[in-house]
C-alpha cells in the first residue's frame, strides 16, 4: 500500500493512511 501511494496521487494517499493507522509499520 505504501508503494502504491507513493506511485498514485493523493487520492490513494488517503486509503493510504488509513492503513498506515491502523497498521504502522
Amino acid at each position: 500500500a505504501a508503494a502504491a501511494a507513493a506511485a498514485s496521487t493523493s487520492t490513494t494517499a488517503s486509503s493510504s493512511y488509513s492503513e498506515m493507522k491502523a497498521r504502522p509499520l
